[in-house]
């Protein structure tokens, strides 16, 4: 009988030893001291967010579409040019033929259609080589250059 409480008593031991094994396994093991160093102040900051900047929004420019018609003329003959562009712009157009100073300047505004078109004949005189010739469109930026090769 003695036997049997001996062997009870070590079976109760056994039993809470490893109980506590079980248990002390599913728990974590506790954080790691931090070191003895003056210098160090704990872990760093989390990263500061940097502002981002908006987009640059850009007012649209008007659709603006010239055509010069044709591209080589003869003296004494017609050239246009059509310039599509939205109703009510002005439209300058000037001319400058080869070895002169501006010869003709035209000023017209675009219609309801949303078109003007200015046509002027070529002079008898004019000199023969490239012509320049300069759009400019209301509210649309910098002019546009053109060439019209004047002809015998």
């Amino acid at each position: 009988m003695r036997r049997r409480s001996l062997l009870a008593a070590l079976l109760v031991l056994l039993a809470q030893t490893v109980g506590a094994t079980v248990a002390s396994a599913a728990l974590p093991p506790p954080p790691p001291a931090p070191p003895d160093c003056k210098t160090c102040i704990g872990p760093p900051p989390p990263p500061t967010p940097l502002p981002t900047v908006a987009p640059t929004l850009l007012p649209s420019q008007p659709s603006v579409d010239v055509h010069l018609a044709p591209t080589h003329v003869s003296r004494g003959h017609a050239a246009k040019v059509q310039v599509q562009a939205p109703q009510d712009a002005t439209v300058s157009v000037a001319i400058r033929y080869k070895g002169t100073k501006t010869y003709k300047v035209f000023h017209t505004k675009v219609g309801a259609s949303g078109t003007a078109v200015q046509a002027w004949t070529i002079p008898k005189n004019a000199p023969l080589g490239t012509a320049q010739v300069k759009v400019a469109v209301s509210g649309t930026g910098a002019p546009f250059m053109l060439s019209l090769i004047v002809t015998r």
